[in-house]
């Protein structure tokens, strides 16, 4: 089974390879273009990565991201929406870790929400408000 690390890097991609079997076939870091996704999420895909691209003060990248706490929330929002539709896509060949809320940091008050708002695919580690724990995997059906 493939699996996939669905995190931002500054200048990098969103998916990385977890196990030697998709290093292998898909090296390290992963072209989304090698994968079986529609159009339309490699546009959504894309997108999130350029916009990620302004997270970082490049001239200063000590300093703290420009972007408000609000854009950090819908940046993991959508973050998510499209983590979903890859797990969809992707079948049950691939389990993918959704690690977004790591590629944003917040105010540590907020740390609550960061964690709260970051669906996993474990069903088995769901919360009483729907939500699962970062990190953890669960096998596509």
């Amino acid at each position: 089974m493939y699996e996939i690390r669905f995190w931002f890097e500054h200048g990098g991609p969103c998916l990385w390879s977890l196990n030697r079997e998709t290093k292998d076939k898909y090296g390290y870091p992963i072209s989304k273009l090698e994968l079986p996704l529609s159009e339309s999420t490699l546009i959504k895909l894309n997108c999130l990565k350029e916009e990620y691209h302004s997270y970082l003060n490049w001239d200063a990248p000590a300093s703290p991201s420009a972007w408000s706490e609000d854009h950090k929330k819908d940046f993991i929002v959508r973050g998510n929406d499209v983590y979903s539709i890859l797990v969809k896509e992707l079948g049950d060949v691939f389990q993918v870790r959704n690690e977004i809320t790591s590629s944003v940091h917040f105010n540590q008050e907020l740390d609550e929400y960061s964690s709260s708002n970051n669906p996993s695919n474990t069903n088995s580690n769901a919360q009483p408000n729907g939500r699962v724990e970062e990190g953890k995997m669960k096998e596509t059906v």
